[in-house]
């Protein structure tokens, strides 16, 4: 078969030649772009709503009324939760000398639970019980425990595994002849009354002989040292050198202490310029386990100390939170500002003296003047009105860049 000639025309001098033009006008157009963009970068970026804090670090120790409960050695049963607010006259707690005794008690709670029971089974006998409904809610119970241990709920374990026993109780002596369901009342009563007179043979109370506090188990050897009264006289030396102080505790002759419901203070350290800014009402955050912004007033402004001094606060918030907090690290938050965040670099300055961002309009840059309300190392806080329809929004995009304009195209 004969070869197709070519095309002359496309070896033609003229068409390599505009070939080679074209190319060369192509790398030449995407080269000055490129080396535009290196020279004068265009960059976007949105502004975010934003809140920003002015804060001081400091560290500090809580100072109370305080009063520690003594008591004999012996073994402890609290009848009084962390923070609980207790009345005059009411019980705290029951002391055993023995290991043993406390375990009578135990044991007379799991009979008491056992009795009532019991009791319900004989008082209901004429209801007709439904087995299969009570193994529904046996399997729902064991549902609901698996969930808590899967979860990490530990705290509801107890009470959930308590149920479920109960109902495992029921099922298995629901149909009991009522003549058996009678010794065993007989048989938890005779036990009952033995172990209560052994306990009561065994145990002696703690009561609250004092006007109503809140009570905390934790005793740590400051009671004594960080009182109210101290507060007017405390020094930063004396502060800085607490800890030298405290006392032991022997935790096997205190029970506790008791706080009243007055005010409890905070005292801290800090530069005196600092100092000398607080208002009346300061907002403290703290931390290290406390986990609390309290609103609190400042108390006392102690004197200059080589550029430091003690401040002290007070407040009478939170009472139960703050029962076992002594030495805390806390923020003292002296403004909170609130408004569009943006680089320090996405701001400008006009021709007259004007502070102000580029926006980007329809690949135009678009001169906006700001107000800023707040400055970090790298970023600042511009104001934000929710009326104007001119002012700066969330969803603009700023030019970051040199040689900007108002009317400049960009892009």
């Amino acid at each position: 078969m004969p070869k197709k000639p070519l095309n002359k025309r496309q070896d033609h001098p003229i068409i390599k030649l505009m070939c080679f033009l074209l190319a060369l006008f192509v790398l030449f157009f995407m080269g000055y772009h490129l080396i535009g963009f290196i020279n004068d970068p265009v960059i976007l970026v949105n502004p975010i709503m934003h809140t920003s804090e002015e804060t001081l670090n400091i560290d500090g120790y809580f100072i109370r009324n305080e009063t520690v409960l003594p008591r004999a050695p012996g073994v402890i049963q609290l009848h009084v939760d962390e923070g609980t607010r207790v009345g005059t006259g009411q019980l705290l707690a029951s002391l055993y000398e023995r290991i043993e005794d406390l375990e009578h008690t135990a044991r007379i709670h799991a009979l008491d639970a056992r009795l009532e029971m019991l009791r319900n089974i004989r008082d209901n006998a004429d209801t007709v019980a439904d087995a299969s409904a009570l193994d529904q809610l046996i399997f729902e119970q064991l549902s609901v425990l698996a969930h808590a241990v899967d979860t990490g709920a530990t705290y509801e374990l107890y009470g959930e595994s308590q149920d479920l026993r109960r109902l495992m109780f029921l099922r298995e002596h629901t149909f009991e002849d009522a003549a058996v369901i009678n010794v065993m009342i007989t048989q938890v009563e005779d036990e009952l009354r033995e172990l209560q007179a052994l306990q009561r043979a065994a145990e002696s109370t703690i009561t609250n002989t004092l006007p109503p506090a809140f009570f905390s188990a934790y005793v740590d050897g400051y009671e004594e040292i960080l009182y109210p009264g101290m507060r007017q006289n405390i020094t930063v030396a004396m502060l800085r050198d607490l800890s030298n102080l405290r006392r032991e505790v022997d935790s096997e002759r205190v029970l506790g202490k008791l706080v009243p419901e007055f005010h409890w203070y905070f005292a801290a350290i800090m530069p005196t310029e600092q100092a000398q800014r607080l208002e009346r009402d300061v907002t403290i955050r703290f931390s290290q386990g406390l986990w609390a912004t309290i609103e609190m007033w400042r108390d006392r402004v102690g004197s200059d100390e080589d550029g430091m001094s003690v401040v002290v606060f007070r407040s009478r918030e939170n009472m139960a939170g703050t029962i076992r907090a002594r030495r805390q690290s806390a923020e003292i938050i002296f403004r909170t500002h609130r408004g569009l965040r943006i680089p320090k670099n996405a701001l400008h300055l006009n021709e007259y003296g004007e502070t102000g961002v580029f926006e980007l309009v329809a690949g135009i840059a678009r001169w906006n003047p700001v107000e800023i309300i707040y400055s970090s190392e790298s970023y600042y806080l511009l104001e934000f009105d929710r009326v104007d329809p001119r002012a700066l929004r969330d969803s603009d995009e700023l030019i970051i860049g040199a040689g900007l304009y108002d009317g400049k195209r960009v892009g």
